[in-house]
């Protein structure tokens, strides 16, 4: 017998975000050219932009990754979007052997609206 699971909403959104797995709805104001830095490594960043109530509008850049890059295709400046994302961090030690510590939001998902 297999047993399910059944979160409420609550629940589900604190599993989600114990994932690190965050939803955003936005307007596409910049589409990057696909970049391949590597022979197994290939992504585009897009930006979404929000106006939350704010005098300034959020602009948060999202990057589509290897296979997860498909998803952006179709996609225009001014496409009201939908996007399913994770957060991934990681630090990179200079030269000079200080430590910096950078943080990227990956698309997981898309859907127009």
């Amino acid at each position: 017998m297999n047993e399910q699971t059944h979160y409420s909403s609550d629940q589900e959104e604190r599993k989600l975000k114990i994932e690190n797995i965050y939803d955003i709805d936005g307007y596409v104001i910049f589409l990057g050219f696909i970049q391949k830095p590597h022979a197994n490594f290939e992504f585009r960043t897009i930006v979404i932009s929000r106006n939350e109530g704010r005098r300034v509008n959020q602009e948060i850049p999202i990057e589509f990754v290897n296979e997860k890059l498909r998803l952006s295709d179709d996609l225009a400046l001014n496409d009201h979007v939908h996007v399913t994302f994770k957060v991934e961090g990681r630090s990179i030690i200079g030269k000079n052997g200080s430590e910096r510590w950078f943080a990227s939001l990956k698309a997981i998902n898309l859907s127009k609206l």
